[in-house]
């Protein structure tokens, strides 16, 4: 699936809806922050939701996602330490599991939910068009998370959960941006 932004010029491109409620927004960027020259740009400035959200029409077993990401150096997290980059939902709408981007010394992408108790500590540098690809495998017996940064998947991932249980519910549905931030102020961008 691809965005559709830099041919289209509109959001929510080639996902299906975008949703917006509290104090976050989502609006299409030209300033070239990452690939191409249109981009999307999250703000939050205290609690709320900025996310565009596809659904994939069937469900599925594996889900490879890939996109960019930039976060300026003193982004905010406020007090929750926190905000969900992406979340998948089952045929229900239910949510099965989140990355999150949490705040240590250093941004850290985080694995939660589904069977998943915390899974995946991976740095994301600041001021840094950084490439994510992420694969998961939703099993509760051979369940699997594989996490690439700035990388092809056919090299070592940078982070490899190994067997574990991911949940057994299918994943039907993607959302991603500022999909829940409970109190973060600044920016961030995304782009396929």
């Amino acid at each position: 699936m691809t965005e559709g932004f830099e041919t289209n010029n509109f959001l929510p491109g080639s996902f299906d809806q975008i949703s917006i409620s509290g104090n976050a927004v989502a609006v299409l960027d030209t300033g070239s922050k990452l690939n191409g020259t249109n981009s999307i740009k999250f703000s939050a400035t205290g609690s709320g939701m900025a996310f565009l959200y596809k659904d994939i029409g069937e469900e599925l077993d594996v889900v490879t996602l890939k996109l960019n990401i930039f976060i300026p150096t003193g982004f905010s997290y406020g007090d929750a330490g926190y905000f969900t980059l992406i979340h998948l939902k089952d045929s229900n709408g239910e949510n099965i599991v989140a990355f999150n981007i949490e705040q240590w010394a250093t941004n850290k992408l985080v694995v939660v939910g589904g069977g998943i108790t915390y899974a995946g500590t991976i740095d994301i540098p600041s001021d840094t068009n950084t490439q994510i690809e992420i694969y998961i495998k939703k099993s509760a017996t051979v369940g699997q998370v594989k996490i690439w940064l700035n990388k092809a998947d056919t090299e070592t991932p940078d982070y490899d959960s190994g067997v574990i249980d991911t949940g057994a519910s299918k994943i039907e549905q993607v959302g991603m941006g500022y999909v829940y931030t409970a109190n973060a102020l600044g920016d961030i961008w995304l782009d396929d």
